[in-house]
């Protein structure tokens, strides 16, 4: 009988701990849960699908505007008196590869302790 309570302890503090962590996990789902998002009748009303042919017509009755009612646009840039920077991106001098390497690196020993 001594070896099945040492089982049996362990199988219930699992249990605990399981039932304990899915509760706190369910309550913190809950609390950051977003609200139910609530649309207008206006918007879920379904669509009527027959075109309207009135509104058509009277987009041709609508005034129409001409190119030559509409003012002049020039596309030139217009001169301010406000000073304006230019950066002007230059070449650096990249590495240059040469015949001969000699390397630049020095290893040293260092101690390491544990």
């Amino acid at each position: 009988m001594k070896e099945k309570n040492p089982k049996l302890v362990k199988i219930s503090v699992l249990t605990v701990i399981t039932v304990f962590s899915w509760v706190t996990l369910e309550i913190y789902r809950n609390i950051k849960k977003e609200p139910p998002l609530i649309v207008p009748e206006e918007i879920t009303a379904p669509l009527d699908p027959k075109l309207d042919t009135s509104i058509l017509f009277s987009l041709k009755e609508k005034l129409s505007v001409d190119e030559s009612q509409l003012p002049l646009i020039i596309n030139e840039p217009s001169i301010s008196p406000t000073a304006s920077a230019t950066v002007r991106a230059t070449a650096s001098p990249g590495p240059v590869a040469t015949e001969s390497a000699t390397p630049s690196a020095s290893i040293s020993p260092s101690p390491t302790s544990l």
